[in-house]
């Protein structure tokens, strides 16, 4: 508007003083026609003769005037319109500039051969990458995943194309190793004849929210794997009261309504379904009723509510409302619970006077404990019948499997009138056979504190006590396996020690060639196979003797005190060649503080190189090995840190287990027996220790022999213990 208004005044003002320019030229033609008579005495025919003139002359000057200033101002409204543009191009790009370097997104140009000839400088703070690195490059060089997927075929078929794309996405490796995912949109650029001249696009990171997505995906894996786990059933209704998620309890019970428990359904949908198969017999005949005092439970829950199903089922329903307005309903099969109400009812009247005792029968004593009632149930148990005992004591009864002294000190306690638990002692039937029996009383006593009696129940136990000794002998016959496992583990460990001592000794003279050269090269590697195996054999039978040893609990500790730092200097030792030769570097440090310790000194060296064995195991070259030896809140720790394969902790239960090893990645070197960690478990066990491990896949492990304070002594203690 201001441009017009400008561009209004200008050219009007023009107007205005080519009109003033000509009017002061007919003002001065007359006056200097006037002047001209009065000084000269020059008269003119009429005023005709003075005001042509001088009106033509301001015409004149008006015509030639007129243009000239509407030319000069046309060249300053240019120049202007020249300035106000070039100063919006510059505000332009400076808007630009300052929108590329705010966005997350950044920009990019292809030329004709589609190949980046821009990109803003935000591409190498999201990516890592200079933007020197991608000027020339095509998109199909920069893909960073396979070109070949369908998806970068159509994407590349589109550039070749000329299409517009929108959303493309695609994931590279950074230079951190880390994996990024990326989305790009494009439009093709056409020149004035329509010659296509490149592309111009936008690009964006959508790691985080990839990564996002994925933890949403695994949450919602999560929760419906915990949603179907759970023993209830389990509805969630969003706030239009449609059907969300339900778990497969809830999808069995209403499986004879197909449809009505997916996604989307409202819930008056599915309840009208299931009252049309007539699974709710309370409605039947009065559904629409029954209907809507449903829906107003479930629009206003006001907390659980009994509903019968068919075939005598019976739900508890709890449904609530979430501050979103969405509804959870959690259904419980109490079919169980109210079935057992109806059997109590039932039985209610027959066993009011022993409603607290649950028993196979029962029975009462008066005040000088002689039976006065055994009720029936007693003769299909003992096969005695129930007269047989009244005015008797127990001891009358003949019961037997029980010394004289068992049953003297039964008697004192219930002379004493208190009250006894399963006492137990054997009857003899008529057929001959045995019952082993039970019982339990309490005393009575009346009003005024007088004792009565007894009054008690009795259970018949001989499926237990033979269960008893079923599960007594079946422990026996376990624990003679066990003691039979370990001496033939012992034995055939012998066994196999002999002659595999043989094989490793002749492999290692034909490796040596001591008894001359061999024919040729590949019996000295036939030779080094076989001692390379050998040893592998031999440390598989120590282990499992170790294993079997500790599990049969013949395993003692030789305890004494040692020096740690000595103990760390022979792991160095033994292991620095090995590490060495697989070109990994061991350290092994001791902390000052920690001089000696108390325990079995072998069993604490063999559980301490069997982690250190397993770290070099699984280490790659160039990794690092920290065997460090410190005291701190938790006890004496002797920590072997690696820098190896590592793996993940769900599986830590597995690698603790016997010949239990995690998940391999390709390539590894070769894997271990399985033993050395369940070795290293028992033998800090041993020493009331535990064994910590920490461990990530690619990162490493750390395994810690974890030993009580007290077993650590300091070097005055320990030599005056010495």
């Amino acid at each position: 508007m201001l441009t017009r208004l400008t561009r209004f005044i200008s050219l009007y003002g023009a107007k205005l003083s080519a009109v003033l320019f000509g009017l002061l030229v007919f003002v001065a033609s007359v006056a200097a026609d006037l002047v001209a008579q009065k000084v000269f005495g020059l008269y003119a025919a009429d005023i005709r003769e003075v005001l042509v003139p001088a009106f033509v002359a301001g015409v004149a000057a008006v015509c030639v005037v007129y243009p000239f200033c509407l030319a000069a101002l046309q060249v300053r409204e240019h120049e202007a319109e020249l300035r106000q543009i070039r100063g919006e191009l510059r505000d332009s790009e400076a808007r630009f500039r300052d929108f590329a370097d705010a966005a997350s997104d950044w920009y990019w140009e292809m030329d004709k051969e589609l190949r980046f000839s821009f990109l803003s400088p935000r591409v190498e703070e999201v990516t890592g990458v200079p933007v020197e690195f991608h000027i020339g490059k095509t998109r199909e060089e920069m893909a960073g995943e396979d070109a070949s997927l369908p998806k970068w075929q159509n994407h590349l078929d589109d550039l070749r194309n000329h299409r517009p794309f929108k959303d493309f996405r695609y994931a590279r490796q950074g230079p951190d190793g880390g994996v990024r995912h990326f989305a790009t949109s494009g439009k093709p650029i056409f020149g004035p004849a329509g010659n296509f001249i490149g592309y111009r696009g936008v690009a964006a990171d959508l790691t985080q929210h990839v990564e996002a997505e994925i933890r949403a995906r695994r949450a919602l894996d999560l929760m419906s794997a915990a949603v179907d786990g759970l023993s209830e059933l389990f509805v969630l209704w969003d706030k239009d009261d449609r059907l969300v998620v339900c778990n497969q309890k809830y999808r069995d019970l209403n499986k004879d309504v197909p449809g009505s428990t997916e996604p989307g359904v409202t819930f008056e949908e599915h309840i009208r379904a299931v009252l049309a198969k007539g699974l709710y017999p309370n409605a039947v005949g009065r559904e629409e009723e029954w209907l809507a005092d449903r829906l107003a439970c479930h629009n206003d829950p006001r907390g659980p509510f009994e509903l019968a199903r068919q075939d005598g089922q019976w739900l508890l329903i709890n449904e609530q409302r979430l501050p979103d307005g969405s509804r959870v309903t959690v259904s419980t099969d109490i079919t169980p619970m109210k079935n057992a109400e109806r059997s109590l009812r039932e039985s209610e009247q027959r066993l009011r006077d022993f409603a607290s005792i649950a028993a196979d029968w029962f029975w009462e004593q008066d005040k000088d404990l002689r039976f006065t009632f055994v009720s029936v149930e007693n003769e299909g148990i003992s096969g005695v019948q129930a007269h047989d005992h009244y005015g008797k004591t127990r001891r009358e009864t003949n019961p037997v499997g029980i010394t004289d002294e068992e049953l003297a000190a039964h008697e004192a306690l219930i002379e004493a009138h208190e009250p006894f638990t399963d006492f137990r002692f054997d009857r003899t039937r008529p057929d001959g056979s045995l019952v082993h029996l039970s019982i339990s009383g309490i005393p009575v006593f009346d009003e005024t504190g007088a004792f009565r009696g007894y009054r008690g129940v009795g259970r018949d136990i001989t499926q237990m006590i033979e269960a008893e000794r079923e599960i007594t002998e079946q422990r026996e016959r376990a624990e003679s396996l066990m003691h039979a496992k370990s001496d033939f583990l012992a034995r055939i460990g012998h066994d196999l020690s002999t002659p595999l001592n043989a094989i490793l000794g002749f492999a290692q003279v034909m490796e040596m060639e001591l008894l001359g050269g061999a024919p040729g090269s590949k019996y000295l590697d036939y030779a080094r196979n076989i001692r390379t195996s050998g040893e592998i054999l031999s440390a598989l039978i120590s282990d499992i003797l170790d294993l079997s040893r500790i599990e049969a609990g013949k395993l003692d500790l030789d305890e004494e005190i040692f020096g740690i730092a000595p103990l760390m200097d022979d792991i160095g030792m033994l292991f620095r060649g090995q590490a060495e030769a697989v070109e990994v570097t061991l350290h092994v440090e001791t902390a000052e503080e920690i001089s000696d310790m108390r325990g079995d000194r072998k069993a604490v060296l063999q559980a301490l190189m069997n982690l250190v064995s397993n770290a070099v195991k699984f280490t790659d070259a160039g990794g690092r090995i920290a065997v460090s030896a410190n005291l701190d809140g938790n006890g004496l720790c002797l920590a072997v840190a690696d820098t190896g394969a590592g793996f993940d902790m769900a599986e830590l239960d597995i690698v603790l287990e016997p010949f239990g090893r995690a998940q391999q990645a390709p390539g590894r070197r070769r894997a271990g027996t399985g033993l050395g960690l369940a070795i290293a478990k028992a033998l800090a066990e041993l020493h009331d220790g535990t064994l910590e491990i920490d461990s990530a896949p690619g990162v490493g492990t750390t395994a810690t022999l974890v030993f009580p304070a007290k077993r650590a002594i300091s070097g005055d203690a320990g030599r005056a213990a010495e």
